[in-house]
């Protein structure tokens, strides 16, 4: 049987680790994955007429094997061609159709370990929701410069959130 890393588990019980939580958790909680959300904006979009059927059939085809790169450019060019504001009222309407599960028996794991900061590339506040049900202070940060800035090895009560590739470039 395979045994944890003694140095690892050291961490874990000091509280000196961070950890990285993927969409795939979101996902668990009925939220929609990064393409679904694409591929909902794209369809609500085109049922209002916001673009002409060439700009739909654009944004479709970069996801049909959609990469990060790809989806960051698609909702980089939806909101220049309709507006953020506008984005940003159509995800949030997508949002708000998702019903309000709060029963994900992975989050409700993570937020027990004892963990001083969160990395996660998720848009929902899902990890907030249940380490507050544990009475636990954590302060959501996006990806900003500024907030990158408190990402330091003694860093704790932080969620960076949508972070991979802003942690990347402020690693190096």
């Amino acid at each position: 049987m395979p045994r944890l890393d003694t140095n690892l588990l050291k961490k874990l019980a000091h509280g000196k680790c961070f950890v990285m939580v993927g969409s795939g958790v979101s996902v668990d909680s009925g939220f929609p994955s990064w393409t679904k959300l694409a591929k909902s904006v794209i369809d609500i979009i085109q049922k209002r007429n916001l673009l002409d059927d060439f700009e739909i059939q654009r944004f479709q085809k970069k996801l049909i094997d959609p990469s990060v790169d790809k989806l960051l450019e698609v909702f980089d060019s939806i909101s220049n061609k309709i507006s953020k504001k506008v984005l940003v009222e159509i995800v949030e309407e997508i949002f708000s159709s998702v019903p309000q599960m709060n029963n994900n028996d992975i989050y409700s794991m993570i937020a027990k370990w004892p963990v001083n900061c969160y990395l996660t590339t998720n848009y929902d506040s899902e990890l907030k929701y249940y380490l507050d049900k544990n009475n636990e202070i954590f302060t959501e940060y996006g990806n900003k410069k500024s907030d990158f800035t408190l990402l330091t090895a003694n860093a704790e009560g932080n969620i960076f959130k949508n972070c991979i590739e802003k942690i990347n470039t402020h690693i190096e």
